[in-house]
């Protein structure tokens, strides 16, 4: 693990100055979150401990404030796995506070799941499941964004929640504990931006993304002005059979009953630039196929998107209700 201890020492020293998060920055994050080392990241592990703290140094170093009441970022977490066996682990929780008096105490949630799947049956000599586009690339587009942030003395008017999660590769289960034991108010959550597998372009090309469940609320109406004046594209949902929108962390957020205004959950939805390549869940999903170039600009695009999302005035609404199909009534 020495150059993941290297890098912290370089986080915690500084290292980040240029004004976006670079190319390179975004390989080393990409590299050290998915390298052998980590083993795949499967909940419980002894490497998922040492992600988390990875994450937690980023956190710092972008001055996001811990946990009300405690002096770290770390929500813990557990959870029986398929077997019947406990699993005991963490997701990761810093905020952003608001600038604005009528808006901060209004949040953005914007998260992504940091396990992966851990070791499994060899193919071509190699069982180590990275997890590089899955989904260490959302983690590092939520680091992009703090850092850019940070980088740029930017205060956002609503205040912004990070969360890395644990146990969505055993059926989400960081989320639905968020979901149920929030550390900031679910009744005064705007929006639940979360970012999967958005390292690659070969099937959807180059500058394009989609959200999952984009007819569900006016979030693709919004970040597609917001897009307006840059090279990318929101494309229309090109998987809806596969249902993608209840298979992701977002999930956990729309099926929680609020009171108040909300009839199920937050508008919450997925970024994604997977377009059913093969790497899913083997062991060559690694950095080396990743598309740094593209992925480079989407971090750094969508930091600009959310910044627009956060100090709009007007909120996220629902703008049909055919989710609470899942969601129940």
């Amino acid at each position: 693990m020495k150059k993941i201890f290297l890098a912290l020492a370089f986080i915690c020293a500084g290292f980040i100055s240029q004004a976006q998060t670079s190319q390179e920055e975004v390989k080393e994050w990409l590299s050290i979150l998915s390298s052998d080392e980590m083993k795949g990241r499967k909940s419980g592990t002894y490497q998922m401990l040492q992600a988390a703290q990875y994450i937690a140094s980023h956190y710092e170093a972008a001055g996001l404030k811990m946990i009300p009441g405690q002096d770290n970022y770390f929500q813990p977490v557990s959870f029986s796995n398929r077997q019947g066996e406990k699993i005991i682990d963490r997701n990761v929780v810093g905020l952003l506070e608001g600038s604005d008096p009528a808006l901060k105490d209004e949040y953005i949630l914007v998260t992504a799941h940091f396990d992966h799947i851990g070791i499994s049956r060899a193919v071509n000599g190699d069982s180590i499941n990275n997890g590089a586009d899955d989904n260490a690339s959302g983690v590092v587009a939520m680091l992009t964004m703090m850092h850019n942030f940070k980088k740029q003395g930017i205060q956002p008017k609503r205040s912004i929640i990070f969360v890395a999660f644990t146990g969505e590769e055993m059926g989400l289960q960081g989320s639905k504990y968020y979901a149920n034991n929030p550390v900031y108010p679910l009744e005064k959550t705007n929006v639940n931006l979360n970012f999967e597998m958005v390292a690659h372009s070969e099937k959807l090309g180059k500058r394009k993304f989609y959200l999952t469940g984009d007819t569900y609320s006016d979030l693709a109406t919004v970040i597609r002005s917001s897009l307006n004046g840059t090279d990318w594209e929101l494309i229309d949902d090109p998987f809806r059979e596969m249902q993608l929108f209840y298979r992701s962390d977002n999930a956990s957020f729309v099926s929680m009953k609020i009171e108040g205004d909300m009839k199920y959950g937050i508008p919450a939805h997925t970024l994604c630039t997977w377009g059913t390549e093969s790497h899913y869940h083997r062991p060559n999903d690694q950095v080396d196929i990743v598309d740094f170039e593209n992925m480079t600009s989407f971090v750094n695009m969508i930091s600009k998107v959310s910044l627009d999302i956060a100090n709009r005035p007007a909120q996220i609404k629902w703008t049909s209700d055919e989710f609470s199909r899942y969601a129940g009534k």
